[in-house]
């Protein structure tokens, strides 16, 4: 009896440690990337749209520029470029060089590519992503950007950025920038999201990098901002979520940016809808 009574322990405990190790598994899987964005709760009115079917729409910041005085505004376009590199349309997509289109020689440089709209507040943004080598580069969102007086990015009395990551965080702007691919030039893969909050550099969220070594895609990201929650999902999860608890930035301007190390990329189906409760 006592023989039976041993087993019958022995298996009840095995049963406790296997659920206890389920449990524990199913904690640190919701760390990370979790199922896509929850959007039965919200309104969705769709205010910009680009199929990157027709050529370009873009001005170079320098043709803004005399000498290093900003002259003028980027009038009756839809993409500003920042830094040394190029972009055009081509088979329905965004493409991005991180070297000028007419010099496959250059130095690479980081790069920087504005939609001249300024977008709600409140707003889900979406569209594909195809790095040309998933295991080398960096891309970043630039969101709710504006001047730190509350202007645009593109008033006069705003420095030259030139693609250089410093000018964007701690130059003339504020912002929010959701890094969601992230390989450093030597090829070691960060294997993070990360978003930070500007003027500064401060790092706000981090999460799971669905990116790297996936192929070239393209990969769909999505991001979500409303009321001060902001969601990043990249390949259908949810990698990182962070509510701001301060001085939420309100509408602004979306950039893309790439790093020198990432040589080409391109994005398809470019998206903005209004959110509302």
């Amino acid at each position: 009896m006592n023989k039976r009574k041993r087993i019958l322990s022995s298996v009840v405990l095995a049963f406790l440690a296997a659920v206890a190790a389920s449990c524990e598994s199913d904690q640190s899987s919701s760390i990370g990337a979790v199922s896509g964005l929850e959007l039965s709760g919200y309104k969705l009115n769709l205010v910009y749209e680009d199929k990157f079917s027709k050529p370009l729409s873009l001005r170079h910041e320098e043709e803004l520029f005399r000498g290093n005085e900003r002259v003028k505004r980027p009038r009756n376009v839809d993409w500003v470029l920042e830094g040394m590199g190029s972009a055009w349309t081509e088979n329905g997509r965004l493409h991005v060089s991180n070297t000028p289109q007419d010099d496959a020689t250059a130095e690479p440089h980081d790069v920087v590519l504005w939609n001249t709209r300024t977008f709600p507040a409140n707003f889900l943004l979406e569209f594909a992503f195809s790095p040309q080598n998933s295991r080398k580069g960096l891309a970043i969102i630039f969101f709710s950007a504006r001047g730190r007086d509350g202007g645009s990015i593109f008033d006069l009395d705003q420095p030259m950025r030139s693609g250089i990551y410093s000018n964007y965080h701690s130059g003339g702007i504020d912002a929010y920038h959701a890094s969601y691919w992230a390989v450093q030039p030597n090829g070691e893969p960060r294997k993070s999201s990360h978003l930070r909050k500007s003027y500064g550099f401060d790092l706000v969220a981090e999460g799971d990098d669905n990116i790297w070594n996936q192929g070239s895609g393209p990969h769909k990201v999505r991001l979500l901002k409303a009321n001060g929650d902001i969601q990043l999902e990249t390949r259908g999860e949810v990698v990182l979520s962070w509510h701001d608890d301060g001085r939420v930035l309100g509408k602004g301007y979306i950039g893309l940016r790439t790093m020198a190390h990432t040589g080409k990329a391109s994005y398809a189906d470019f998206k903005v809808w209004r959110v509302t409760d």
